[in-house]
């Protein structure tokens, strides 16, 4: 059986958000609503679409949550998709390669996804056009990071898991 999610402080630093960590007995209820059903719309009702931000892990071979990473995310048609910055080389994409499986959490809302690769050219053209529109106040060479070559090549799509699966 997988580990649940469960919340607690981070430390440190400004942010003292609740950020989900792989559970036990002492985990906080509440603070975190993991979702079942095969869909987004909860998430995306938490603000998934419009969040400048969501926070990601993965799954890890031995079914333990990575931490919770920060990462930007666009909509593109019906689905939802994020890219490393870093590519292929970063340690959050190395991390949903394992068991590409693991969650996403928004607005205090959590959702157990599957992380499916999303890299065509078509795809890399309609993610670049979201990147831009939804970003496109940031710097140029920040833009130009998340919808280049190596960003490109790590294009993934959520697709929900259903509870306990």
């Amino acid at each position: 059986m997988e580990a649940p999610i469960r919340s607690s402080a981070r430390r440190g630093g400004a942010d003292h958000e609740a950020v989900p960590h792989v559970g036990g007995e002492d985990a906080v209820e509440g603070l975190v609503d993991p979702l079942g059903g095969d869909d987004l719309d909860e998430v995306e009702g938490a603000g998934i679409e419009h969040a400048e931000e969501l926070r990601i892990a993965s799954r890890r071979p031995d079914g333990s949550l990575s931490d919770w990473r920060t990462i930007w995310v666009v909509r593109s048609g019906d689905d939802i998709y994020v890219r490393s910055v870093n590519g292929r080389s970063s340690v959050r994409y190395q991390g949903t390669r394992a068991r590409q499986e693991g969650g996403v959490r928004v607005g205090g809302v959590a959702q157990e996804v599957d992380f499916v690769d999303a890299v065509t050219d078509e795809l890399d053209d309609q993610v670049d056009a979201a990147y831009r529109a939804k970003y496109g106040h940031y710097a140029t060479s920040i833009i130009r990071a998340v919808t280049g070559p190596e960003a490109n090549a790590t294009a993934m799509r959520f697709v929900p898991r259903p509870a306990g699966s």
